[in-house]
């Protein structure tokens, strides 16, 4: 098929122009993925810090809402983080 990708050129062409490329933007992208990262680990704290623990498991808690009384409550999430609402 003429869209197939030629690997071992693409493989070729990386392995020339890698280092080029890093050398070139490695600094310019540098702060980006530093504050990416940083940001990352942020929402990984405050997600941590949202979970009911459970031996060496953590269960994921969110507001089912009442809608007879018009009020919310916390709930345990399934492990597919969806109460099926």
């Amino acid at each position: 098929m003429a869209s197939d990708i030629d690997r071992a050129g693409v493989a070729k062409a990386y392995g020339r122009w890698a280092p080029v490329y890093d050398l070139v933007f490695g600094k310019v992208f540098d702060h980006g993925r530093q504050s990416t990262i940083a940001e990352a680990d942020r929402i990984a704290g405050e997600l941590s810090r949202h979970a009911i623990r459970r031996g060496p498991g953590a269960a994921w808690i969110g507001l089912d809402w009442l809608g007879d009384a018009e009020v919310s409550q916390l709930m345990c999430l399934g492990p597919e983080l969806y109460n099926g609402v």
